[in-house]
């Protein structure tokens, strides 16, 4: 019996043994040395670049345009005050001199200036739109433009990591997140130098907010045109 019991003890001993060797083994793999994570933002840049918006809008006799141009002015006027960074320019046909310009143009400054545009941002270029018809004008303005990281690479290490890599997507949601609620991806590069349209713009909700009329657009964001 007394033997039986010592053959046992023996067992167990060793069967300890190999556990206790197992579990150092697995600690010391845990405790390898530490592998630097990789910058996300290296790996899934933000990518901001200046680009031309614009519209072309045509004028009636009257200085007057049609319900489909005038939303997509609203378009672009909104754009503008979001993310420009120039004046918002008016170039009118070819052969305008600056007297024409003024006077055909007129009611369209109208609106720009009550869509919340300061007058003293909007550039009047006469003769200098490139086109051929002698009623279009061009409005166009300066502005960044972001493209986000594609994201859903799902490969590499999931669940149990023994290298302690990170995963290969990891960051990028973030990083998209981020890029799709800049309301100005300019941002990113440097401030706005014409930050008082924020101010200017707030000033025109609150102004419509408090005489009941509409805060949102019902125009469609695929009739704005740019280049």
């Amino acid at each position: 019996m007394i033997s039986l019991a010592n053959g046992l003890t023996a067992d167990l001993q060793r069967t300890i043994g190999i556990c206790a060797v197992f579990v150092v083994a697995a600690v010391l793999a845990g405790c390898g040395p530490y592998v630097a994570q990789p910058d996300y933002r290296k790996q899934f840049p933000l990518e901001v670049e200046l680009k031309t918006f614009a519209a072309a809008v045509h004028l009636g006799a009257d200085g007057g345009t049609n319900a489909r141009d005038l939303s997509r002015v609203d378009v672009l006027v909104r754009e503008y005050l979001r993310r420009s960074r120039s004046p918002l320019m008016i170039a009118t046909s070819p052969g305008d001199g600056e007297a024409k310009a003024t006077e055909r143009t007129f009611y369209l400054r109208e609106r720009l200036v009550a869509l919340g545009v300061r007058p003293s941002n909007i550039l009047l270029q006469p003769g200098k739109a490139p086109v051929k018809g002698a009623d279009v004008v061009i409005l166009s303005f300066q502005g960044y433009e972001i493209k986000v990281p594609e994201c859903g690479v799902w490969i590499g290490e999931a669940g149990f990591n023994p290298t302690q890599l990170p995963h290969t997507n990891r960051g990028c949601a973030y990083q998209r997140n981020i890029g799709l609620m800049l309301a100005d991806p300019g941002v990113l590069i440097k401030p706005n130098a014409l930050s008082s349209i924020d101010a200017q713009y707030t000033d025109l909700i609150l102004k419509k907010y408090r005489t009941g009329e509409s805060i949102g657009s019902d125009f469609d964001e695929g009739d704005a045109g740019d280049e």
